[in-house]
């Protein structure tokens, strides 16, 4: 089971506690910055069944700048009759609906040309795995510090994936409890761990301070990992951990 999320905050960064090899440690999570969206007004399609979380999730995208609500609905049946006529460019969305999974809202999403973020409480490995595989850019928990929600936004804007701290704590462990060889049967174990890291999305000094290790070694691991996978960036190292895991 993947621990409680503490989320610290400073003036710059947002920090998570994490557990490594039985060692707690800290690691980046989110960045606060201004105009993220280079000025452009990020319209979002909130689909959030539980009233209070979704008047939250409301109360902090409108009060940045640079998010307005499109659209907020609380089903999937909802979701599916307003989209055709919202004009958005990201969809939030919540697994657990109460009348279908919000999993089944990612391809309209899509469709409609909206960039997708999953927000739920759950983190288990066959729901990020299925995310993804439909074709979400970014999981975020529920527990998630709402800048960590503003920072996923702008990865899958850019067409980038993106997890938080606990979700790429559920990869990470999965990778550790399952024989690694069988998604990456060329990787040793700890190249397994960095590039679930970075398929996730996180960067060279997050990766280092997640494993405990040194960003030469984290370098070192990229340049073994793409080499042998023989892939050349991230986008395509996070289809094949996608992939992996799928297949395991």
């Amino acid at each position: 089971m993947p621990m409680k999320p503490y989320v610290f905050f400073s003036n710059s960064y947002v920090f998570s506690q994490v557990r490594c090899q039985g060692r707690v440690g800290y690691c980046v999570i989110g960045v606060i910055t201004h105009n993220r969206f280079m000025n452009q007004v990020v319209r979002v399609f909130l689909v959030e069944d539980h009233p209070l979380t979704s008047a939250g999730i409301r109360t902090v995208l409108t009060r940045a700048r640079e998010c307005t609500i499109a659209a907020a609905v609380a089903s999937h049946a909802q979701a599916v009759e307003a989209l055709p006529h919202t004009q958005a460019d990201i969809a939030l969305l919540d697994i657990s609906l109460p009348d279908r999974s919000g999993l089944e809202l990612i391809e309209p999403c899509i469709e409609q040309g909206l960039s997708v973020v999953m927000l739920s409480m759950h983190h288990e490995i066959s729901l990020l795995s299925e995310a993804f595989r439909r074709g979400a850019r970014a999981y975020v928990s529920k527990h998630s510090a709402p800048q960590t929600v503003i920072r996923a936004m702008h990865y899958a804007l850019r067409g980038q994936r993106y997890v938080c701290g606990m979700a790429a704590g559920v990869l990470l462990d999965a990778e550790k409890r399952g024989p690694h060889a069988k998604g990456y049967p060329q990787l040793t174990r700890r190249e397994a761990e960095v590039a679930v890291c970075i398929a996730s999305g996180r960067s060279t000094t997050e990766i280092a301070g997640l494993l405990y290790v040194s960003t030469k070694t984290v370098d070192s691991h990229r340049l073994s990992i793409f080499r042998k996978l023989k892939v050349s960036s991230a986008l395509q190292l996070a289809r094949y951990t996608v992939a992996a895991q799928i297949a395991g």
